[in-house]
């Protein structure tokens, strides 16, 4: 497993985990490189799981520490000689494609969301759907975390449809002692995000803004550089006695199974494990109309899909929610079936595993 950063737990480094302890319980043998140390590879220590830290992979863009990290993960993947290489996000995908293919070794690249638009044009949106093409037809095959992946990465001519296989993501399960009771009064909404872009908690806020005359409090779970900005915005509001800024936590879980509405607002994603991991709580979302996340809400039933950027509509979508508990319990429990028979951790696993075989028997093949 390669991917770019070790020192946040996002979506991406969630999924590497999660498949990573799965295919060790199965027999494996794996290993993680990443391109840094901190958050993600102190939750690794604790898993005991193996990584490399590759000096020099890192998001920004420079030739010669890009170069230098591809030499190194080389040398590195040669000395391990695994069957396969699974690569995760972009600068890891460029290394790790580039150097799977150098070394005959056959790669599976996971996008975890593209960074194109739809109708954009310019020259920006020009190099980066040639980037992504470059990088992904180095790999053996690319799976896609939900359908809109897919379709972006066709209709921008990144790939053909018959190079990509979409596995949506999904989250070990929990016990029942960790689902939460959305018809509890008053309630507690949660979102679990990054603070920075493409996240808008800002529009968030400004929606609860909206609804200060009915009784909720809000709590925020993540970290990143907006978070100062953010904090000031909640107390420009007039919100701060009602919105917690906890910053990253090790106990999601059981935080999401003390509260009774999941919002995310945000303008870019693909198929956010935040989502999966509110709806196996048994939450209702209310959730930005981004990239794959009307794959998992089903609108009106588990929860409600809302344009981005638009704090009037959310709140919209959440002032039933916060007046009705039952509504709450209802699309709480639509979600957690939902999880159950859309979602399960190893019908994923199966998936996602199938792809993994076929690339190595016909590379053993030829």
């Amino acid at each position: 497993m390669v991917i770019t950063r070790g020192d946040t737990v996002g979506g991406s480094q969630t999924h590497v985990l999660e498949a990573t302890r799965a295919m060790r319980a199965r027999g494996h043998d794996v290993r993680i490189w990443l391109g840094s140390a901190g958050e993600f590879t102190a939750v690794l220590d604790d898993a005991k799981i193996a990584y490399e830290i590759v000096e020099g992979m890192q998001r920004a863009i420079s030739p010669a520490s890009d170069l230098r990290a591809y030499f190194a993960l080389k040398r590195s993947l040669r000395g391990f000689g695994p069957d396969l290489i699974s690569t995760h996000a972009t600068k890891a995908a460029a290394l790790g494609n580039w150097a799977g293919r150098a070394l005959g070794i056959p790669v599976v690249f996971t996008a975890h969301g593209w960074l194109l638009v739809p109708g954009a044009t310019g020259a920006r949106q020009l190099a980066l759907r040639w980037g992504h093409r470059a990088i992904a037809r180095l790999a053996s095959r690319t799976i896609c975390v939900c359908d809109y992946d897919r379709r972006l990465a066709v209709d921008h001519g990144v790939l053909f449809d018959d190079m990509i296989d979409v596995v949506h993501n999904s989250v070990s399960d929990v016990a029942a002692s960790s689902r939460a009771d959305p018809s509890t009064a008053p309630p507690r909404l949660i979102t679990v995000t990054r603070l920075a872009p493409p996240k808008d908690v800002a529009t968030a806020l400004e929606a609860l803004a909206m609804l200060r005359d009915r009784a909720w409090t809000l709590e925020v779970v993540g970290d990143g550089p907006m978070r100062a900005q953010l904090e000031a915005l909640a107390s420009s509001l007039d919100l701060e006695d009602r919105v917690t800024f906890v910053g990253t936590c090790n106990d999601v879980e059981a935080r999401l199974a003390r509260s009774q509405i999941f919002v995310l607002s945000t303008d870019r994603e693909g198929f956010p494990m935040s989502v999966l991991e509110a709806m196996r709580a048994g939450l209702p979302v209310v959730a930005s109309d981004a990239g794959g996340i009307r794959e998992a809400v089903a609108h009106g039933v588990s929860g409600a899909m809302v344009p981005a950027r638009s704090a009037e509509r959310m709140a919209q979508a959440l002032a039933p929610l916060l007046d009705d508990p039952a509504m709450r319990a209802s699309y709480g429990a639509a979600g957690r079936r939902r999880f159950e028979e859309r979602f399960a951790f190893d019908a994923y696993m199966e998936r996602m595993w199938a792809v993994y075989d076929r690339v190595i028997t016909a590379r053993r093949s030829t």
